[in-house]
């Protein structure tokens, strides 16, 4: 790999490949290339994937299934980003893992330095010599991101900035693994949900999600990444950064319920929530379910009937 062949260490290494993505991929070096607010410079767009442009390439769909699919389209963001740069890292002789923060909506990278004996945040998509930034972040970074955004389209004075969860994903062994990487860029907090029925008996086995609004910039909700299910005592635990959100409870064949949103203050450690749901209302949901049902069902049995009747008449 030529990046690489003069570098002595793994500093050097990554300075290079995060120097690759400013001449190749960052603004003005590559300005008709739409990785940069993609929401913003497309004039439609079908999904959070998929969009349509008024200049070259026209026609833009993200792809986090290939690292180099930036580079021949022209079109991506953060994960896409990511993705190439954990290929080149890795082809370079670096650890390197891609860090996801689904409820916030960015992807980045960590990177293991030999020479400093520990992990380093690098956010590839963030390079642009001409502005004075080189990809290095520091483990705050995300909140500083998520503050400028509360900052730009809703509280100017905005004093914080708040992460709900962060991952690392990477292969060992040719198997995909996860480790929660939460802590090291924000503080956490447990959130506790208690889960019974309308006379007061818990519910095991509820599915439970979570929603962010901590970033406002794309999304009014978007899920963290991370599921949990209620025990025998009806209780599921979260640990994850402080900030408003709301929890989605899903019972197997049953319709959603949904909380309110609320916020939860870092200051707080622990914190406890308490939610209801009425066994009238999941039994009349599973009715609502099974009436379609049987109405096809019944049309099915009346048509056939009516065709057996034809058949006997013409045989007749």
């Amino acid at each position: 790999m030529d990046l690489i062949k003069n570098c002595d260490n793994d500093s050097q290494k990554v300075n290079n490949i995060l120097g690759w993505f400013d001449k190749n991929l960052s603004e003005p070096n590559f300005a008709d290339m739409n990785f940069r607010d993609i929401h913003e410079k497309s004039f439609f767009h079908f999904s959070f994937f998929s969009y349509i442009y008024e200049k070259p390439p026209h026609i833009c769909f993200r792809n986090d299934a290939n690292p180099h699919w930036i580079i021949n389209s022209r079109c991506g963001r953060c994960g896409e980003h990511a993705d190439l740069f954990l290929d080149m890292a890795i082809k370079a002789g670096l650890n390197a893992r891609k860090i996801n923060c689904d409820g916030e909506n960015h992807a980045w990278n960590e990177v293991f330095i030999t020479e400093k004996n520990e992990w380093i945040p690098v956010d590839a998509s963030a390079v642009n010599s001409a502005r004075g930034k080189d990809g290095f972040v520091n483990f705050d970074f995300m909140e500083a991101k998520v503050r400028g955004d509360l900052r730009k389209y809703v509280n100017p004075n905005a004093t914080y900035g708040n992460v709900s969860y962060i991952s690392a994903s990477y292969f060992e062994n040719g198997k995909l693994k996860t480790l929660d990487r939460t802590k090291n860029y924000t503080d956490t907090i447990n959130i506790t949900l208690n889960v019974t029925n309308n006379i007061g008996l818990p519910i095991e086995g509820v599915k439970v999600k979570v929603l962010s609004y901590n970033r406002p910039k794309f999304f009014n909700e978007k899920g963290v990444g991370i599921t949990n299910k209620t025990n025998s005592t009806g209780q599921c635990n979260f640990e994850i950064g402080g900030g408003e959100y709301h929890f989605e409870l899903i019972r197997e064949n049953y319709d959603t319920y949904s909380t309110n949103k609320s916020s939860y203050n870092e200051s707080i450690d622990q914190h406890y929530l308490d939610i209801e749901l009425e066994e009238e209302i999941v039994k009349n949901d599973v009715f609502k379910r099974i009436i379609p049902v049987i109405i096809g069902i019944t049309i099915v049995i009346i048509f056939i009937f009516i065709l057996r009747k034809r058949r006997i008449s013409l045989k007749k």
